[in-house]
């Protein structure tokens, strides 16, 4: 499968945290017994988050978190329930966090680590949601002049920071009623013609939503679609590539549009045409993929102002594949990665162990697991499921890219080398 789906975030939420309260001591439960020397002596409060939920959203969540020292031994335990529960727990300096997410809803158990974490932090459990946003509904007005020999016709009305709504439309006035995330205070659209193989666009003014009534989106003419292609050089190992974009008046400021196109890989290939409107900028994708096992994916996105056509080269362009091993099962799960060429850190390494994410510093080498209690521990036979290191200019370092992972797999500029079958969904 494809890990085409970096963009597909901005679902809406409302908040409906709760503070947590610690259990009764840890000694309470059973616990594996300790592996390494203690270090809980220093612990100080750090906050965790977790997941949010679309607002409506009749999943239940239960939350416990579990705080380390830096080797992983357990330090404290505690609770929480409801969407975004703020939990906070004392944890050695460069110690760990683990939170496990019971969800009402598949999946039911999610188990995720957080290393080298450090007094004060306040993390972010991965979330396609926005956090602590509401809804509303806002009726649009527009109107779509027709073009000649356009056979079809779809609209996109992009709300700030997120929210699309995508429907099928004919030429005239248009008036409907678009799901946009509360705090939104603009608005725009763009329509996309077909005319025989060819596309073209027509985009909207970015305008303030009215305080009452209906928000008029006046519209631009129609422009041929501008064309975005990548060749690869260097890619005969990848038999699936694809190329895509995410497109807006304010790439990361709005809800976006989006289109990709696959192909089978090749060297050189060249993968494309997307057809973007070139009155706007975005944020172009570029991913290689083996359907061989085991299972290797280079990405790369970059921000754009004009679509061009990217000349890109395995080896200097993508970060270099990277290959993983198991090397020990639960309890204290050990796993090994390492480019298969020279590779400078990246911002951090996501690896799934069964049901188990733990994420550190992009620094190749072993990464072990924690200790968990033995009522916390995944039941299903250990396997590892896949390693994805991500390095962003837009990010600074692992320090940056702990407080909110998801971060960096939505960053408008990155780049990512991944093993096994490292969907970026699957992974939180």
């Amino acid at each position: 499968m494809m890990r085409s789906s970096v963009w597909l975030v901005g679902l809406l939420a409302c908040r409906g945290g709760s503070e947590a309260k610690p259990d009764a001591s840890p000694d309470s439960v059973a616990i594996d017994a300790p592996v390494d020397a203690p270090g809980c002596g220093a612990a100080q409060p750090v906050t965790v988050e977790g997941p949010a939920l679309p607002p409506g959203s009749t999943v239940t969540l239960d939350l416990t978190v579990v705080s380390h020292d830096a080797n992983g031994a357990v330090c404290n335990r505690a609770t929480a329930s409801g969407s975004e529960a703020s939990i906070t727990i004392d944890t050695p300096p460069s110690g760990m966090i683990t939170m496990i997410v019971n969800s009402s809803a598949a999946p039911r158990v999610q188990r995720l680590t957080w290393t080298l974490v450090q007094p004060g932090e306040h993390l972010l459990y991965p979330s396609f949601v926005i956090r602590g946003a509401t809804n509303r509904t806002l009726p649009v007005s527009l109107s779509i002049a027709a073009l000649t020999g356009a056979t079809s016709y779809d609209l996109t009305v992009m709300c700030e920071r997120a929210g699309t709504s995508n429907m099928q439309v004919t030429p005239g006035t248009i008036a409907v009623d678009v799901t946009c995330i509360g705090s939104a205070q603009h608005v725009t659209a763009r329509v996309r013609a077909n005319v025989g193989s060819a596309t073209s666009f027509a985009v909207g003014d970015v305008v303030p939503i009215a305080s009452t009534g209906t928000t008029t989106i006046p519209m631009g003419a129609w422009m041929n679609a501008s064309l975005l292609t990548a060749t690869i050089h260097g890619g005969s190992a990848f038999d699936q590539d694809v190329i895509g974009a995410a497109f807006a008046p304010t790439p990361g400021g709005f809800g976006t549009g989006s289109s990709f196109r696959f192909a089978p890989g090749g060297d050189p290939v060249t993968i494309g045409p997307v057809e973007v409107p070139g009155q706007w900028g975005g944020i172009s994708f570029v991913a290689l993929d083996s359907s061989m096992m085991p299972r290797h994916a280079l990405e790369l996105a970059q921000a754009y102002t004009t679509p061009s056509a990217y000349d890109l080269t395995v080896g200097t362009s993508f970060l270099p594949p990277i290959d993983a091993t198991l090397d020990a099962a639960f309890p204290r799960a050990e796993v090994t990665w390492h480019p298969q060429s020279a590779m400078a850190d990246t911002d951090l390494v996501i690896i799934k162990v069964t049901d188990w994410t733990i994420i550190a510093p992009g620094h190749p080498g072993k990464l072990r697991y924690p200790a968990l209690p033995v009522d916390l521990m995944p039941t299903a036979t250990t396997s590892l499921i896949g390693v994805c290191t991500k390095d962003s200019i837009d990010i600074a370092g692992y320090d940056a890219a702990r407080l909110d992972p998801f971060a960096i797999v939505t960053a408008n500029n990155f780049r990512g080398s991944c093993f096994g079958d490292p969907i970026a969904g699957d992974f939180f």
